[in-house]
């Protein structure tokens, strides 16, 4: 396929080299060429328009089983977007509640200098999807604890990075969603969004079965 990218209306078609170029100047700045070849690969094979942005390019620090040296490397993995995709895809969508948040909580961490930062955040956040099967309507309900999903800013710390201190509702909402509709739609897949992985550190070994460190 060479051609896999068409604006519509004007009869412009870009080709495989000229969208990576779009995509590295537009919705992956920065990444390596191999990598955006992945987010293209990975698209052809579930259908996906590359242009929307279904999936996001994570750094992770991949240990190589041969040579016991560890190096950052692009992984492709699927964003909340995704998820809704394919549950609309599905037919069988019947709309997402709007979020519920427990009681907001101010607590004290210590960052990676050893200084005091006091956030507060929501308890918990609550988020039913629902699903048709057959002539019902199913709702399939899933809660987030904020402090089992934070990331924190380095490993030495135990508080939140800025995104979740920035967002701290926000981003235990998107946490809740994907695993509602992960309840809903197991064919999505077990593989937590980009969302969920933001900030997080996660080490793959090259050959063996990988280990996320949640």
């Amino acid at each position: 396929m060479t051609a896999i990218a068409k604006q519509q209306g004007s009869g412009l078609t870009l080709n495989d080299d000229d969208l990576i170029k779009v995509l590295q100047t537009s919705l992956y700045p920065g990444a390596m060429a191999d990598s955006i070849k992945m987010v293209l690969s990975y698209c052809r094979q579930a259908g996906l328009d590359p242009m929307q942005k279904p999936v996001h390019l994570v750094p992770m620090n991949v240990k190589n089983a041969q040579t016991g040296q560890y190096e950052f490397r692009d992984v492709v993995m699927p964003g909340i977007g995704l998820y809704r995709i394919q549950a609309d895809r599905s037919g069988s969508y019947a709309g997402m509640s709007s979020p519920e948040f427990g009681p907001a909580i101010t607590e004290t961490f210590s960052d990676k200098n050893g200084n005091d930062v006091t956030v507060t955040f929501p308890e918990y956040c609550e988020i039913n999807v629902s699903k048709l099967i057959g002539d019902r309507i199913v709702e399939f309900t899933a809660r987030e604890y904020w402090v089992e999903n934070y990331a924190t800013d380095s490993r030495k710390s135990t508080a939140p990075n800025s995104m979740w201190k920035k967002r701290p509702r926000g981003q235990i909402a998107k946490c809740a969603e994907a695993q509602a509709l992960r309840k809903g739609w197991p064919e999505i897949g077990a593989a937590p969004t980009a969302e969920e992985m933001e900030g997080r550190s996660e080490e793959r070994r090259v050959g063996k079965e990988c280990r996320s460190r949640w």
